[in-house]
């Protein structure tokens, strides 16, 4: 989360993903950080169990979201 709103602030679009297991974690940093809504896509948790394919499959899920994060502009 720190590392995607460091880059926000710079003007470098980001997209922060989360396992399901760190969604509150994910929430209590970006309020923190100064951005409670800070939005951020949340996959599923654990990752480390997947296949090549199913990560690619996963990956595949997320991308429309991964985009519209970085396409959203979030802190201008």
């Amino acid at each position: 989360m720190s590392d995607g709103i460091t880059f926000e602030r710079q003007g470098i679009p980001a997209a922060v993903i989360c396992t399901s297991a760190f969604t509150e974690t994910g929430h209590a940093s970006a309020q923190a950080l100064g951005l409670p809504k800070y939005p951020f896509s949340i996959g599923l948790h654990p990752l480390a169990i997947l296949t090549p394919d199913e990560v690619r499959a996963w990956a595949e899920g997320i991308s429309k979201e991964v985009e519209s994060l970085l396409l959203r502009g979030r802190l201008s």
